[in-house]
């Protein structure tokens, strides 16, 4: 009998989702309609000037507390009201949200870059940097974020810039413990010791080997920290620190809206509501991305989908039998096949580059177990 035909082999069903594709898993279909919904949210924000080709700051007084869905005078519905002043609300909130969005995102971009300088320098350098750094972040999160903001706005006069400075000043600590920790554990890796080794500068193992490998948790940190944002610029807005009037704003909207809660509910909820799902939106976004990023829990995902899911057939050339840790096969073919890990891991990593794979049996000592992939 010749050596190919003594050799038992072992074949793992594909499976139903090709694993090539990043959205084959339930983590990259999760985050694709996230990224889907997140993606329209902010088309209808930076597209409000098309979505609501009039001025919704326009008053008219004598319409002023219409309900929802009412046509107004000029043959326009006002599908979410009017408030008191007579101005249609759902103009409002679609202008509001473009607002919202750039007092977020340039929050977070001014306080994530700023803070991850910072932390990359204390956690590199060490020494007085760190001190110095470290303590002055510690000295910003000793304060609660919502009342310093307060302290700080009331200092300043209102306006879009200076709410983005406040948001900054509150949240850069965030980025910065996140960087240094980060570092910390990065810089006695061997790659950065034989980058050193190499005659790197400081700056290029700083820029190349150090700031690469952080980027992940600082992405994802960002992105959950736009929805926190967006509640905070609202919160001011809605004491009258925040956005000035007339500027539409989810916050000074509600605000005003508190006053007819009784007969025109439709004034606070409805901004309120759609700040509630902005938020809710970018923190399910930020929360599939930190899923789908996470290597741990890819490889378990990976894991019990080839172990428990995939059909696995053991063929048997007659007379041989398998026995063993994994494989255990006394008269009947076919039957089910426990892999080890390193064999799991090594099919994932084949079957992304070319699709599905067979796995060979081979004799190690006087047992028969799956040896290596073909």
């Amino acid at each position: 009998m010749s050596g190919d035909a003594m050799m038992p082999s072992v074949s793992l069903g594909s499976p139903g989702v090709s694993a090539r594709r990043w959205t084959a898993t339930p983590r990259g279909r999760r985050l694709l309609r996230m990224g889907v919904l997140l993606i329209a949210v902010t088309i209808a924000g930076l597209g409000a000037p098309v979505l609501v080709p009039y001025d919704p700051l326009v008053q008219r007084l004598e319409q002023h507390l219409l309900p929802p869905g009412t046509r107004l005078s000029d043959g326009q519905i006002a599908w979410l009201g009017t408030d008191q002043l007579g101005r249609d609300l759902g103009g409002q909130v679609v202008h509001g949200a473009r607002i919202s969005m750039l007092v977020a995102s340039s929050t977070v971009v001014l306080a994530g870059v700023s803070g991850t300088a910072l932390g990359l320098c204390a956690g590199y350098y060490g020494g007085t940097v760190d001190t110095v750094i470290m303590r002055l972040a510690d000295l910003q999160l000793s304060f609660p974020a919502l009342l310093l903001a307060i302290l700080i706005a009331a200092i300043l006069e209102p306006s879009v810039l200076n709410v983005i400075l406040i948001l900054s000043v509150i949240r850069w600590a965030v980025f910065t413990r996140l960087a240094y920790g980060s570092v910390l554990s990065l810089r006695e890796r061997q790659f950065v010791e034989a980058a050193l080794a190499q005659g790197a500068t400081h700056a290029r193992v700083i820029w190349a080997h150090i700031l690469p490998n952080m980027l992940t948790p600082i992405i994802i940190v960002a992105t959950l920290q736009v929805g926190t944002q967006m509640l905070a610029e609202a919160a001011l807005s809605f004491l009258g620190l925040g956005i000035p009037r007339p500027l539409p704003s989810w916050g000074v909207t509600i605000s005003e809206g508190r006053e007819y809660l009784d007969n025109a509910w439709w004034i606070a909820t409805m901004p309120g509501l759609f700040l509630t799902f902005v938020v809710m939106t970018v923190g399910w976004f930020g929360d599939a991305l930190r899923d789908y990023l996470d290597p741990r829990g890819r490889w378990q995902e990976r894991r019990v989908k080839i172990v428990a899911i995939d059909t696995v057939t053991v063929n048997i050339p007659s007379p041989f039998q398998m026995t063993g840790g994994y494989v255990d096969v006394t008269d009947t073919p076919g039957l089910g096949i426990e892999l080890n890990e390193g064999l799991v891991r090594e099919y994932a990593r084949r079957y992304d580059e070319e699709g599905p794979c067979w796995f060979w049996a081979g004799p190690r000592g006087a047992e028969w177990e799956p040896a290596r992939i073909w």
